[in-house]
């Protein structure tokens, strides 16, 4: 019988690039189950794809200027293998079908460097805001 922890991380910011903002969840998780090294490897994997989700934004951004807003992924984390599966969009403040869809399949092609025994449920917060180059 598989076990399967349902974890939510509390989030903080970390700025990455110029036009994306991870809310990244490290803190005040030990309560719910997730090791600190899960959750630094959780971070650590999702900070890889901060250059390709800045090009989907950067992509949406051309469309529509003033796009921003919070896609919450919920990520089922596959024991064993540590693989991201079923990596789904449960809330999304963009209307923007093309970039959500960049942001799931980027997201899909991650793994933990570290596999947990049972399966690891996580949500993951990204906001997205243009940042306003600055005034002279």
């Amino acid at each position: 019988m598989r076990h399967e922890r349902n974890l939510t991380i509390a989030m903080k910011k970390l700025t990455l690039g110029c036009l994306f903002t991870a809310l990244v969840g490290l803190a005040a998780c030990a309560h719910n189950g997730m090791g600190d090294g899960v959750r630094k490897d959780t971070a650590a994997r999702m900070a890889t794809t901060q250059d390709p989700i800045q090009t989907c934004y950067a992509t949406a951004l051309q469309k529509n200027r003033k796009l921003a807003g919070t896609l919450l992924l919920d990520i089922k984390v596959e024991a064993k293998t540590g693989k991201f599966k079923d990596v789904r969009v449960v809330r999304n403040d963009l209307p923007d079908a093309d970039l959500e869809k960049c942001v799931v399949e980027n997201v899909s092609k991650l793994a933990l460097a570290t596999p947990q025994s049972s399966n690891v449920s996580v949500q993951y917060p990204l906001q997205f805001s243009p940042i306003d180059p600055p005034k002279k």
